[in-house]
Protein backbone atom coordinates (compact mmCIF):
# COMPACT_ATOMS: atom_id res chain seq x y z
CA UNK A 1 0.00 0.00 0.00
CA UNK A 2 1.46 3.28 -1.39
CA UNK A 3 1.81 5.98 1.21
CA UNK A 4 0.76 9.46 0.92
CA UNK A 5 -1.70 11.53 -0.67
CA UNK A 6 -3.28 10.10 -4.05
CA UNK A 7 -1.85 11.39 -6.51
CA UNK A 8 -3.44 14.09 -9.04
CA UNK A 9 -2.10 13.05 -12.42
CA UNK A 10 -4.53 12.85 -15.43
CA UNK A 11 -3.28 10.70 -18.54
CA UNK A 12 -5.10 13.83 -20.57
CA UNK A 13 -1.79 15.50 -19.22
CA UNK A 14 0.59 13.82 -21.32
CA UNK A 15 -0.92 15.76 -24.35
CA UNK A 16 -1.03 18.95 -22.92
CA UNK A 17 2.71 18.66 -21.92
CA UNK A 18 3.96 17.76 -25.24
CA UNK A 19 1.89 20.26 -26.64
CA UNK A 20 3.44 22.86 -24.25
CA UNK A 21 7.20 21.81 -24.63
CA UNK A 22 6.42 21.84 -28.84
CA UNK A 23 5.96 26.14 -27.99
CA UNK A 24 9.16 26.20 -26.05
CA UNK A 25 8.03 25.52 -22.57
CA UNK A 26 10.47 24.06 -19.66
CA UNK A 27 10.02 22.03 -17.21
CA UNK A 28 9.66 24.61 -14.61
CA UNK A 29 6.80 26.25 -16.96
CA UNK A 30 4.84 22.58 -17.25
CA UNK A 31 5.05 22.35 -13.32
CA UNK A 32 3.63 25.63 -13.32
CA UNK A 33 0.93 25.01 -15.59
CA UNK A 34 -0.18 22.24 -13.52
CA UNK A 35 0.21 23.86 -10.46
CA UNK A 36 2.69 21.34 -8.86
CA UNK A 37 6.34 21.43 -7.39
CA UNK A 38 8.95 20.71 -9.74
CA UNK A 39 9.46 17.64 -7.57
CA UNK A 40 6.27 16.04 -8.04
CA UNK A 41 6.67 17.02 -11.99
CA UNK A 42 10.03 14.49 -12.52
CA UNK A 43 8.34 12.22 -10.41
CA UNK A 44 5.51 11.87 -12.39
CA UNK A 45 7.87 11.50 -15.49
CA UNK A 46 9.99 8.77 -13.58
CA UNK A 47 6.26 6.84 -12.88
CA UNK A 48 4.24 7.48 -15.82
CA UNK A 49 5.92 6.45 -18.85
CA UNK A 50 3.84 7.87 -21.49
CA UNK A 51 4.30 11.02 -19.74
CA UNK A 52 7.63 10.83 -20.22
CA UNK A 53 7.76 9.96 -23.47
CA UNK A 54 5.25 12.80 -24.84
CA UNK A 55 7.85 15.46 -22.70
CA UNK A 56 10.51 13.83 -24.29
CA UNK A 57 8.48 14.12 -28.27
CA UNK A 58 7.76 17.78 -27.43
CA UNK A 59 11.37 18.84 -26.06
CA UNK A 60 12.39 17.06 -29.48
CA UNK A 61 9.91 18.95 -32.01
CA UNK A 62 11.26 21.67 -30.21
CA UNK A 63 15.17 21.48 -30.62
CA UNK A 64 14.12 20.66 -34.47
CA UNK A 65 12.47 23.85 -35.12
CA UNK A 66 15.25 26.05 -33.33
CA UNK A 67 17.76 23.49 -35.29
CA UNK A 68 16.19 24.45 -38.82
CA UNK A 69 15.79 28.12 -37.41
CA UNK A 70 19.59 28.09 -36.96
CA UNK A 71 20.00 26.48 -40.81
CA UNK A 72 17.90 28.97 -42.62
CA UNK A 73 18.93 31.98 -40.75
CA UNK A 74 22.79 30.46 -41.78
CA UNK A 75 22.02 30.34 -45.49
CA UNK A 76 19.43 33.21 -46.17
CA UNK A 77 15.85 32.43 -46.97
CA UNK A 78 13.03 34.69 -48.55
CA UNK A 79 9.74 35.22 -47.57
CA UNK A 80 6.33 37.58 -48.38
CA UNK A 81 5.82 40.31 -46.73
CA UNK A 82 3.32 43.11 -47.30
CA UNK A 83 2.82 46.82 -47.35
CA UNK A 84 -0.14 49.13 -47.29
CA UNK A 85 -0.16 52.59 -48.60
CA UNK A 86 -2.73 55.06 -48.45
CA UNK A 87 -3.06 58.91 -49.07
CA UNK A 88 -5.67 61.15 -48.10
CA UNK A 89 -7.29 61.12 -51.48
CA UNK A 90 -7.91 57.33 -51.80
CA UNK A 91 -11.07 55.93 -50.22
CA UNK A 92 -9.34 52.40 -49.13
CA UNK A 93 -5.54 51.33 -48.85
CA UNK A 94 -3.37 49.87 -51.72
CA UNK A 95 -1.71 46.30 -50.13
CA UNK A 96 1.64 45.70 -51.61
CA UNK A 97 2.87 41.54 -51.67
CA UNK A 98 6.62 41.05 -52.02
CA UNK A 99 9.09 39.18 -51.73
CA UNK A 100 11.80 40.10 -48.86
CA UNK A 101 15.19 38.67 -48.26
CA UNK A 102 17.09 37.69 -45.70
CA UNK A 103 20.95 37.18 -45.97
CA UNK A 104 22.80 34.61 -44.66
CA UNK A 105 24.62 35.01 -41.62
CA UNK A 106 27.94 33.57 -41.34
CA UNK A 107 28.02 33.77 -37.39
CA UNK A 108 24.97 31.65 -37.41
CA UNK A 109 27.08 29.28 -40.02
CA UNK A 110 29.58 28.99 -38.13
CA UNK A 111 27.69 27.97 -35.06
CA UNK A 112 25.45 25.49 -36.76
CA UNK A 113 28.98 23.50 -37.99
CA UNK A 114 30.27 23.74 -34.90
CA UNK A 115 27.43 22.20 -33.15
CA UNK A 116 26.99 19.42 -36.26
CA UNK A 117 30.62 18.38 -36.94
CA UNK A 118 32.40 19.62 -33.43
CA UNK A 119 35.71 18.28 -34.94
CA UNK A 120 36.67 19.96 -38.02
CA UNK A 121 35.05 23.12 -36.68
CA UNK A 122 35.51 24.13 -33.34
CA UNK A 123 37.86 27.17 -32.49
CA UNK A 124 41.44 26.27 -32.07
CA UNK A 125 43.58 28.31 -29.34
CA UNK A 126 45.27 30.57 -31.88
CA UNK A 127 41.88 31.51 -33.42
CA UNK A 128 40.24 33.36 -30.23
CA UNK A 129 42.85 36.32 -29.92
CA UNK A 130 44.67 36.41 -32.97
CA UNK A 131 42.38 38.40 -35.80
CA UNK A 132 44.55 36.80 -38.59
CA UNK A 133 43.04 33.49 -37.78
CA UNK A 134 39.64 34.99 -37.35
CA UNK A 135 39.88 36.80 -40.97
CA UNK A 136 40.92 33.11 -42.16
CA UNK A 137 37.79 31.70 -40.55
CA UNK A 138 35.86 33.96 -42.36
CA UNK A 139 37.48 33.38 -45.71
CA UNK A 140 36.61 29.76 -45.13
CA UNK A 141 33.15 30.40 -44.21
CA UNK A 142 32.34 33.35 -47.60
CA UNK A 143 33.77 30.30 -49.85
CA UNK A 144 31.71 27.60 -48.10
CA UNK A 145 28.72 29.62 -48.57
CA UNK A 146 29.39 30.59 -51.88
CA UNK A 147 29.45 26.74 -52.60
CA UNK A 148 26.20 26.14 -51.03
CA UNK A 149 24.61 29.34 -52.91
CA UNK A 150 26.06 27.77 -56.36
CA UNK A 151 24.70 24.14 -54.84
CA UNK A 152 28.36 22.79 -55.56
CA UNK A 153 29.49 20.14 -53.46
CA UNK A 154 32.55 20.38 -51.06
CA UNK A 155 35.61 19.83 -53.10
CA UNK A 156 37.53 19.10 -50.08
CA UNK A 157 40.09 22.00 -50.34
CA UNK A 158 39.31 24.86 -47.78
Amino acid sequence: MTKGRPTTYRPEYAAQARHAYQLGACDEDIARHFDIGIATFYRWRHTYPEFASACTIGKEHADSRVELSLYQRAIGYDYIAERSRMFSTWDKPMIETFTKRVLADPRAAALYLRLRKPREWSASEGAKGDGEDLQDLAEILAKGLRRVAEGREPDGEI
